[in-house]
């Protein structure tokens, strides 16, 4: 049998049926932090009464399991934390759906998605700041290590890419700020004038002297905004000023798109 992606299993029918979604959770912290082990994906799902009809086709019986029709309409009644599974009966993989019911912070989250690239497929990929909170959730919830270890991961990689007013207003209107002093530890935000050296990648190093901006960068997928490398013949390193700061190991990869000026 051919190698299944577990996102794309459950995203593309998804897309390709209209349905609007975020990945979030574990999915979503690998495409913010460090890569790990998961054969579940979360989603968070639009689930109008006309679309539960739908599910059956896009998730056909004979590949997957789906719960019963009224067990799902149950759960879109709640107004909060509405849930159910669809497993994929060759793999055993999983996706988790949660219905989008009345909650403020999921309804933030869908208007400040991020689209990305992942396998010739634009994902929608919730924004990093809901990750993190809900990640603080489940910790206070069930205590499990994974989710200090998925924040932790996601403000080492992607920490310039935070919102802080924006983390900081829903840490405290979710009342987790405990949970947060504990996860972040030490970590504090880039400041605005951070400078960091780096060594370049390989077609950098024998350029001239010059100016070179990256215009569009491609960070695990997730577009970056424009940063400014200052590029020194001979030595083969820079000097990387503005925000966000990239993770210096991003800067050798091959899906940066740099633009010499």
């Amino acid at each position: 049998m051919p190698e299944v992606d577990l996102l794309l299993l459950f995203v593309r029918p998804l897309q390709q049926a209209d349905f609007r979604y975020i990945v979030t959770d574990s999915v979503a912290a690998i495409f913010y932090g460090e890569p790990r082990l998961t054969l579940a994906v979360d989603l968070v799902v639009f689930l109008h009464d006309r679309d539960m009809a739908r599910l059956a086709d896009i998730f056909p019986a004979n590949d997957f399991y789906l719960p019963p029709p009224e067990i799902i309409a149950a759960e879109a009644r709640r107004e909060q934390r509405g849930h159910f599974n669809i497993i994929h009966l060759a793999t055993g993989f999983k996706a988790d759906l949660y219905l989008t019911g009345r909650d403020e912070l999921e309804a933030w989250a869908f208007r400040f998605l991020r689209r990305v690239q992942y396998a010739g497929v634009t994902v929608a990929l919730a924004p990093p700041e809901y990750v993190i909170v809900r990640k603080l959730e489940y910790y206070r919830e069930d205590g499990s290590e994974k989710h200090v270890r998925d924040v932790r991961s996601m403000l080492a990689v992607s920490g310039g890419q935070l919102d802080q007013s924006v983390l900081h207003e829903w840490i405290q209107r979710r009342g987790l700020q405990a949970e947060w002093k504990l996860v972040s530890g030490s970590w504090k935000p880039a400041q605005a004038a951070y400078k960091n050296r780096i060594a370049l990648a390989p077609a950098f190093a024998q350029t001239p002297p010059m100016l070179a901006r990256v215009l569009s960068a491609a960070v695990n997928g997730i577009e970056a905004f424009p940063v400014e490398v200052e590029v020194h013949s001979g030595w083969g390193d820079a000097v990387i000023s503005g925000l966000p700061v990239l993770p210096p190991r991003f800067l050798h990869s091959t899906s940066i798109r740099w633009v010499v000026m």
